[in-house]
């Protein structure tokens, strides 16, 4: 395939401003919504006042839709553990990928495509291009005189691979952006926006400054200058251009290149393009890409006219209009000033305000019934944290906040989609323009993991899939409820609970429990205290010490909290077996508590008092038994 020149580069993009511009349009609108850019009429000495409704309601959604880190996987190719290691190579490589990303950036990367699609409509990602001079040049062998030098210049690059990250990724403007109508992007986009003559300039330090069809002996174009900035993608090239000035509304049939048509690798244009999911495909852009404030766009306006009457009005109470007649000559109305005018001029004077509680009154009830309309034409008031009026139960709450979540579920979707395209299109991009490791560290819900993305790994078709789980402020409680109710009721087994729960590596977490568990239990920590105290010397210390003052080796071991005047074993062990370690401190004949053992030997220990039958403590096969005889010589309770 030939590159394309500048005349069909300069064609596609006209199509491309006709096709678009009526989308862009339409987004002008909501943008000027969400950042406060509406034109209010209001009369002079009146200040135009902004409800911000718009940019909660779009941030708001931005912070369940995009508040977890996405969780990727990389379904197995094959039955083989080859393709199961590959597998999970990858996964992991590309989890602590998007860590990297988003700790490069300032912004994170999701949630700024959020925000842009939810106002806009259109899901709009750039990237993953590589940077080459963040590595620098590969050392080569012939370079170095020596292989010492050799080497150190080796560990040096791995180094410096491993610190600067290379990978580009931005959320770029829907406004800016104009794909190919067929594919959405997947044949040519392109970007268009205006740029500062001094940007480009430092960007490309070879134009000569000068404006499409000027003359050489023509002055460049000011540096405060804005002019059309355009870039070109398409499966094979690429090409930066100049447009017309954009006070003059040119760029659309005229440009300059800044550089030849370039042939690139990544086989694509380095673009993800979605619906956020709330428009209707019928083929019109307009349609198709619509933001969640499209049907509450009259009901916001109507707001910030209604508060802006209200304003007025209280305005007009706090600093009222003052008519005099012709005569009076008030020179100034200034609060606690006194003014002297004739007796029969005062009745020529009066305050206007224009107060009516009335019409207060119905401006306040205006704005509630605009807020709740607001909240129900985009998503419930329980998403941002509030309860529902009048609801008391736990089911009718939690209908709300289902009801909540369904309405990020399209747009979670397409989220999806776009990162799980990005995913597949980094692995292509490591195999065709990187073709070398790509060192990779970062957080993953395995810990920090320190690993590669390999072109080996990357060769052949990925499929990941990536899932976006949008969390409201009830959802995990009430998935840990659901939960412990399945478990109590024996529908499912431990394992199951521990990932239902958000912990994917169950069996490492189960193994984790029952440390800790083992570590806990009273038997396990009575072996390990007397291990200790035996193996430092400390036991046959305070044996001396005891045997100093008189003490009983088993009431030594009592208040040791090694011993328990509960329960003794069954049947004893004769003293001197090495397994018996109690029985070697004890005296023949002496129970572990220092009194004398009338029990025949193997016969179960009893308890009980003058009148009533004694009970059996501990009895061969019982739960006690088989306890006990984990630990030989050694009482458990």
């Amino acid at each position: 395939m030939s590159a394309p020149d500048l005349d069909e580069i300069l064609r596609r993009l006209s199509l491309a401003i006709a096709f678009w511009q009526p989308l862009h349009a339409e987004q002008d609108v909501d943008y000027a919504i969400v950042n406060n850019l509406q034109k209010i009429a209001v009369p002079e000495g009146y200040n135009a006042i902004y409800t911000g409704t718009g940019h909660r309601i779009i941030n708001t959604a931005a912070d369940h839709i995009a508040g977890e880190m996405p969780q990727i996987e990389v379904p197995v190719a094959g039955l083989s553990i080859k393709s199961q290691e590959r597998s999970e190579r990858l996964e992991k490589a590309l989890q602590a990928a998007q860590y990297r990303i988003n700790a490069r950036r300032a912004e994170n990367v999701q949630r700024t495509i959020v925000l842009n699609g939810l106002w806009s409509g259109m899901f709009v990602s750039r990237g993953p291009l590589f940077q080459a001079d963040a590595w620098g040049r590969i050392p080569t062998r012939d370079g170095y005189k020596d292989q010492a030098s050799y080497e150190t210049a080796q560990d040096e690059y791995r180094a410096t691979k491993k610190i600067n990250w290379p990978i580009y990724r931005r959320a770029v403007d829907p406004r800016f952006v104009f794909p190919d109508p067929g594919t959405m992007g997947k044949k040519w986009v392109f970007v268009r926006q205006l740029r500062p003559v001094s940007d480009i300039r430092a960007q490309w330090p070879d134009w000569d400054g000068r404006s499409p069809g000027a003359n050489k002996s023509d002055p460049p174009i000011g540096d405060t200058i804005l002019v059309y900035w355009i870039e070109y993608w398409d499966e094979h090239y690429r090409a930066y251009m100049v447009g017309g000035a954009g006070e003059l509304g040119g760029g659309t049939g005229s440009g300059v290149l800044l550089d030849e048509v370039r042939e690139h690798p990544y086989g694509k244009p380095p673009f993800q393009i979605r619906s956020s999911g709330y428009g209707i495909d019928t083929g019109l852009p307009w349609e198709r890409f619509r933001s969640i404030l499209y049907p509450a766009r009259s009901l916001l306006n109507q707001e910030i006219a209604a508060l802006n009457q209200l304003d007025a009005i209280m305005r007009r109470t706090a600093w009222p209009i003052i008519l005099e007649a012709s005569g009076v000559n008030l020179k100034e109305i200034s609060p606690g000033k006194v003014y002297d005018i004739p007796a029969e001029m005062w009745g020529k004077v009066q305050a206007f305000s224009g107060y009516d509680p009335v019409v207060v009154q119905g401006l306040m009830t205006e704005l509630e019934f605009l807020q709740d309309r607001i909240e129900a034409a985009t998503f419930p008031n329980v998403v941002g944290g509030m309860r529902a009026k009048g609801i008391a139960s736990g089911y009718g709450q939690n209908s709300l906040v289902a009801e909540a979540k369904v309405k990020f579920g399209a747009a979670a979707a397409n989220l999806e989609s776009l990162e799980e395209e990005f995913n597949a299109d980094l692995c292509r991009c490591v195999k065709d323009a990187i073709q070398e490791d790509l060192p990779i560290w970062g957080k993953t819900k395995w810990g920090k993991l320190d690993t590669v993305l390999t072109p080996e790994d990357c060769d052949g078709a990925v499929h990941v899939e990536v899932t976006i789980n949008p969390k409201l402020p009830t959802d995990r409680a009430n998935e840990v409820a659901i939960v412990q109710v399945k478990l109590a009721l024996g529908l499912i087994d431990k394992e199951t609970a521990i990932r239902e729960v958000g912990y994917p590596e169950a069996l490492e977490m189960l193994e984790k429990i029952y440390h800790d568990r083992a570590m806990d239990s009273p038997e396990i920590q009575r072996v390990l205290n007397l291990a200790s105290l035996m193996e430092n010397g400390y036991m046959q210390y305070v044996l001396d010490a005891a045997k100093k003052i008189g003490m009983d080796p088993g009431q030594l071991l009592s208040v040791l909290g090694l011993g328990s005047p509960q329960q003794q074993l069954p049947g004893r062990t004769p003293p001197g077996q090495p397994g018996n370690i109690a029985a070697q401190i004890a005296p023949p004949g002496m129970s572990m508590l220092g009194q004398p053992n009338k029990e025949q030997p193997g016969a179960p220990i009893t308890t009980g008092s003058v009148g009533r039958p004694a009970i059996s403590a501990a009895t061969p096969g019982t739960q006690s038994n088989i306890r006990d005889q984990s630990v030989p010589g050694l009482p458990i309770t």
